[in-house]
């Protein structure tokens, strides 16, 4: 990469690799070695089938090309039915789907560092401490959305930043287009808008950094960046309207407009709206927050990548403000979600905390080899921090292969067999949405649709207390999954099996 001239050729100024025209071999294979590296070691401690929870449901809901909890993944769901006929099992081809997105990730990580003409060596140390970490690793091994909704949303910013790049607008609507689709993979691309919003009212390849900031600013006066917005938003759009080609697939009756009003709850959330509280100072969050980047990057890294990010400015300021209000409009939507396993949806920003390690570096390098008898060792340098950052990563490694490893993890298909084989025909399970509850009603949705097995099993939810005397009285096999919340303060229950039944009601 060849330093740009004008007001911060000292530092290297932003200069976006044109990856067809100027990528070198070094650079195809560091992504070729993630790539390859990352898939064996998600290949190695890959879920060989069936998980609990959420996992059961992505695969049952794939294999049938159904909706799954809100706001439906549409997007993965069409990508996860191409996998499930790829293996043994439905389970297991949406399993590698997740391990497939987790080596395409990093990456992507590399090439926008790359593009941000970040040297090879700290590019590629900080998109494998990312491909490495626990969280981002866990992820891979079983079905999950969210190393293909971080493969989707850092797909867009390298698109955007090829725009500017190759000074060619459709590079903006590949952007945009990848951003819609990535709405259906997971909601969270959403919360990097800010910064997707920032590139794209910024784009002109021929204007200087402080100039086109105050493109931004000058936003819909002008009308040929009204037409580039509007332009850019049909993309958007046309990404989204994946979530127009569920129900084709799902409803029986196109015309039916509970059909519609039901769906209309899926993509807009459902009940999870409910899991944001009004808690507009919370320490608990922030600690929370902390404590997920620190488990990921350590307390050295997490300062370093918020330093970095924060000396981005110098390098580029339209750059480093896009990827700081991607990061915080990430962690200021989720805020106040109160789920036990938040750290998750942190994913996004803790990726770009990651590539905030990589630019500080690179910054501070680029600062203290700035005179001329010292430009001759920046390669050098840059090659030994790489390799300081990368080896806590590598050294970490088994330890957290050792944690995550689910390919000995067969207990959610042995409870799948047993129902299978012990429970009488017609039974019927009465559920009240509890978490440990979903556990087992999960696996047992994919027995019934992606395997075809026990369809004779019905679940009901929420039934009444006259009901459930009624079909007691008249001898019916009632069981709940788990004894735990409002089934443990209703029932009287005993161990039948993979289930407990139902002798009788409490008062």
């Amino acid at each position: 990469m060849e330093p740009a001239a004008g007001s911060h050729a000292r530092l290297r100024a932003f200069a976006p690799l044109r990856l067809k025209r100027d990528a070198g071999l070094l650079d195809w294979l560091a992504v070729f070695a993630l790539f390859l590296g990352l898939s064996w070691a998600y290949g190695a401690t890959l879920c060989p089938t069936v998980y609990w929870y959420d996992s059961a449901e992505f695969a049952a809901r794939a294999a049938q090309l159904r909706a799954a909890h809100p706001p439906g993944y549409p997007t993965y769901i069409f990508f996860g039915k191409l996998f499930s006929q790829l293996g043994p099992e439905p389970a297991w081809g949406v399993n590698a789907m997740s391990a497939f997105f987790g080596a395409i990730a990093p990456g992507l990580l590399y090439v926008l560092l790359r593009q941000c003409a970040v040297a090879a060596p700290l590019a590629f140390a900080a998109s494998l401490g990312l491909g490495l970490s626990p969280l981002f690793w866990a992820n891979a091994v079983v079905a999950e959305v969210y190393t293909g909704g971080l493969t989707f949303s850092l797909a867009t910013f390298v698109a955007l930043l090829q725009a500017q790049a190759r000074s060619n607008p459709r590079w903006l609507w590949v952007g945009s287009l990848i951003a819609g689709l990535g709405l259906g993979m997971h909601m969270s691309i959403a919360t990097l808008g800010l910064g997707y919003a920032l590139l794209v009212l910024c784009f002109d390849p021929d204007a200087s950094t402080h100039r086109r900031l105050g493109l931004a600013l000058q936003g819909l006066r002008d009308a040929s960046r009204r037409r580039l917005i509007a332009r850019s938003l049909l993309w958007v759009a046309l990404g989204a309207s994946v979530f127009l080609l569920m129900p084709l697939f799902e409803f029986k009756d196109l015309g039916s407009g509970a059909e519609w009003r039901r769906w209309g709850r899926v993509i807009t959330g459902g009940a999870f709206k409910g899991f944001f509280k009004a808690d507009l100072v919370s320490t608990a969050f922030a600690e929370r927050a902390w404590r997920s980047f620190v488990a990921e990057l350590g307390v050295d890294g997490t300062l370093l990548g918020i330093a970095g990010l924060a000396l981005a400015f110098l390098r580029d300021r339209v750059l480093a403000l896009a990827l700081l209000l991607a990061a915080l409009g990430n962690l200021w939507f989720f805020f106040d979600y109160q789920v036990h396993d938040i750290e998750v949806f942190f994913l996004p920003a803790i990726a770009l905390c990651f590539a905030g390690v990589a630019l500080g570096l690179d910054t501070l390098l680029a600062l203290l080899t700035r005179a001329p008898q010292r430009a001759r060792m920046q390669p050098w340098l840059a090659l030994a921090l790489g390799v300081i950052v990368a080896l806590p990563c590598l050294s970490r490694a088994p330890k957290v292969a050792a944690a995550v490893d689910l390919s000995e993890a067969r207990e959610a298909r042995e409870y799948l067999d047993r129902v299978v084989a012990e429970l009488p025909p017609g039974a019927r399970f009465v559920k009240y949405n509890h978490h440990d509850e979903w556990k087992y009603y999960a696996v047992l949705l994919y027995a019934q649709e992606a395997l075809g097995l026990r369809k004779d099993i019905q679940v009901s939810t929420f039934t009444k207390k006259a009901e459930l005397r009624e079909r007691l009285a008249r001898g019916e096999a009632l069981y709940i999954f788990n004894p735990v919340g409002t089934s443990r303060r209703r029932f009287r229950v005993k161990a039948e099996g993979p289930a407990h039944r139902i002798l009788g009601l409490r008062r």
